[in-house]
């Protein structure tokens, strides 16, 4: 998991803004929506605002959003980190999990959807992956999906990503399926998250960080 954010003040005080995926030593998979100046890369963090001592910070190189306006982008880091027990690369799907899949989701977002204060500890949350059909129906996002989106949560509401989490991953067993983008609301009945498909994009992806 990667904290994206800025470094402000004396440089000490780093402010959280979207999650993302560390791919190898690096490069960062995110949102394109997160896209924004001057941005930090934190990897090995687990709370926010405390010295840890396993924190990895990285200034972005370059930031490469997806040419057809997908919600999906590549940050390169200045430099490489280094793994160890809190720092370790997701591995890129190679095929879409089925519907109905329990998936893991993690980040700093909002813990409420009625809350403005986003979590200083790393949170997570297992989702299950909805069928596409249910999840665009008439009750729902209405065709608001498109192919290369998914939806995973609970079609009755209650568990879900939020504000905050943009950007972060969707996974199982260490693998990357989905890149949190959007949604109505959090946690909201017949309006689950809406995810990047990773599968969708890997050519694009192997082409810059191979």
């Amino acid at each position: 998991m990667v904290a994206l954010g800025l470094m402000r003040g004396d440089g000490d005080t780093f402010y959280y803004s979207c999650g993302g995926t560390l791919l190898n030593s690096q490069w960062v998979l995110t949102a394109a929506h997160c896209e924004f100046n001057r941005m930090v890369a934190v990897v090995g963090d687990h709370v926010l605002g405390i010295d840890e001592g396993t924190e990895q910070y990285r200034e972005v190189q370059q930031l490469i959003p997806h040419p057809n306006q997908g919600d999906i982008m590549l940050v390169k880091l200045s430099s490489p980190v280094t793994f160890n027990s809190w720092v370790s690369p997701a591995s890129l799907s190679t095929s879409m999990v089925s519907a109905g899949t329990r998936v893991t989701v993690t980040g700093w977002g909002l813990t409420a959807s009625t809350g403005h204060t986003l979590s200083d500890r790393l949170q997570e949350v297992s989702v299950y992956t909805i069928y596409q059909s249910v999840c665009n129906g008439p009750d729902a996002y209405d065709g608001l999906v498109s192919p290369k989106e998914f939806c995973a949560g609970y079609m009755e509401g209650g568990r879900d990503a939020c504000q905050g989490d943009s950007g972060g991953p969707l996974v199982k067993s260490g693998v990357l399926y989905g890149v949190v983008s959007w949604g109505r609301g959090c946690a909201m009945p017949n309006y689950p998250g809406v995810y990047i498909k990773v599968t969708e994009y890997t050519d694009w992806i192997n082409s810059y960080i191979n």
